[in-house]
């Protein structure tokens, strides 16, 4: 029964301290080579608009419609990865 302000900064308090340490065994393992860290840096300019218009789309929705659209996402995804998994090709 969490509002979508609690919900959203509950997954933010989670999200920020589990990255960091997988970003810490990343480097520990070396898999954060050269190749990654351009990429993430290619990729960083559009994380910026994607703030604003999240933004910006978070005060238009309520409550209601912010959960329908967390579920369907969640639909979404546990649907990809079913199918991922049943064709998936081995490499």
């Amino acid at each position: 029964k969490w509002n979508a302000k609690d919900f959203r900064a509950t997954l933010q308090a989670y999200f920020l301290p589990a990255s960091f340490i997988g970003a810490v065994g990343y480097i520990v393992k070396g898999l954060l080579t050269l190749t990654v860290l351009k990429y993430f840096l290619v990729s960083l300019p559009a994380s910026l608009p994607a703030i604003y218009l999240g933004r910006y789309l978070n005060r238009k929705l309520k409550d209601g419609a912010f959960f329908s659209y967390v579920y369907w996402g969640l639909i979404l995804i546990g649907l990809f990865l079913i199918v991922n998994s049943i064709y998936r090709i081995d490499q």
